[in-house]
């Protein structure tokens, strides 16, 4: 698999859905794996979102007490 597959993978599946797709959901609905995204080069999830041009989505746990 390669870095132009995902990114074309990602840009299907933006289209389809009509929203920024989570990782969950490209991981569900195509072909590419988490270990596909780190073997080309991806660290993480939000790299491929950054190249993409959308906003990587921000979780904040809240503080344990």
């Amino acid at each position: 698999m390669t870095k132009e597959y995902i990114i074309e993978a990602y840009e299907k599946l933006k289209k389809k859905l009509g929203k920024q797709p989570s990782m969950k959901e490209l991981l569900k609905h195509t072909s590419v794996t988490h270990r596909s995204l780190l073997k080309v080069g991806f660290r993480t999830y939000s790299e491929l979102v950054e190249l993409m041009g959308d906003t990587p989505k921000e979780f904040i746990n809240p503080p344990r007490p």
